[in-house]
């Protein structure tokens, strides 16, 4: 309970702060005073998050209150979350803070099973850029040696994703890096590249 609402949060290890958004903060705790806060604060892909202030919470858990400062972030139609600041003072029973119901998940699998074939077909239609830092200086590794016994399996890897059109031969380049192989349990492989 937050203030005496009941409110769903999700809950975000990777958040320092506990975060709400404008509308949730309007409609049910626009009577608690939103102070400024100093706090910057950003996405997990980087941009600064644009905050309107933050608000003391009188949380009650297990019997216990506490008082913890939720950021307002100047978006709408947000979950709420729970940040490490919140989750530090709560001590959350995890094993109970997890569950997954079984049968959605099959549900879900089932429904979405195109996306877990062996294909290499991947997404159409959609290019990929890789951006480099414009003072970037090409780079060229050696190819590793490929163990003898993978050979076949590797050369099999490499045509397919070539079919496909992931990967394209070239004749020369000023960039290369070299390739780890990695033996599935299936006993194909996978290619991972060492991209530095």
């Amino acid at each position: 309970m937050i203030n005496d609402c009941r409110l769903k949060m999700r809950i975000d290890t990777a958040a320092d702060c506990s975060i709400m958004s404008k509308d949730t903060y309007e409609q049910h705790f626009s009577n608690l005073p939103l102070k400024e806060s100093t706090l910057q604060l950003k996405t997990y892909s980087g941009e600064l998050l644009d905050t309107c202030g933050q608000i003391e919470c009188k949380v009650v858990h297990n019997g216990k209150t506490f008082t913890l400062p939720c950021v307002v972030a100047r978006y709408t139609n947000k979950p709420t979350l729970m940040g490490k600041d919140w989750l530090s003072k709560l001590k959350l029973d995890w094993s109970s803070a997890f569950y997954v119901e079984r049968t959605k998940f099959d549900q879900v699998l089932k429904e979405y099973s195109s996306l877990s074939e062996d294909s290499y077909e991947g997404i159409k239609g959609t290019v990929a850029h890789i951006r480099i830092k414009e003072d970037a200086k090409p780079r060229y590794c050696k190819a590793r040696p490929v163990p003898y016994s993978q050979k076949s399996q590797v050369e099999t890897e490499l045509k397919g994703l070539e079919k496909y059109g992931v990967i394209v031969k070239t004749k020369k380049s000023d960039w290369a890096t070299p390739i780890v192989i990695v033996l599935k349990t299936d006993g194909t492989v996978r290619l991972c590249g060492i991209i530095r």
